[in-house]
């Protein structure tokens, strides 16, 4: 999905200096480079639902969170800060439409090779 993203909108976290409302408005703030470190760190662990290591490693929680529900918070939180019509809010609008079908379509590849198995590599123990 970022390189849909040819501005680079939402390549990185919003900057408090330079929007110091935007985190009074957006409670959870996602961007492209966040999704890259939770890939690179295997928190995500399968299509649909990942496991995500807890911050505080000394918790015994573990939440769920999923990729597609972390590339959604990248482009809804830009549509939920911007006004409709603004660049931004039309570059979120295009990667929202390109995610939907980019996830139809792993979701059909994985459903046509029978497994449940995880479409993502799982951390060597």
């Amino acid at each position: 999905m970022p390189s849909l993203d040819r501005q680079d909108y939402f390549k990185s976290p919003v900057s408090k200096i330079e929007v110091p409302d935007y985190y009074d408005i957006i409670k959870r703030p996602m961007c492209w480079n966040f999704i890259g470190s939770k890939l690179d760190q295997h928190e995500y662990m399968d299509l649909d639902t990942f496991n995500v290591r807890p911050h505080n490693l000394n918790s015994p929680l573990m939440t769920q969170v999923s990729l597609q529900d972390d590339l959604f918070l990248v482009v809804d939180n830009a549509m939920m800060y911007n006004k409709p019509g603004t660049p931004i809010y039309k570059a979120a609008q295009r990667i929202r439409s390109a995610i939907v079908l980019h996830l139809d379509e792993l979701k059909k590849l994985a459903a046509s090779i029978g497994s449940e198995a995880s479409l993502l590599p799982r951390p060597k123990d």
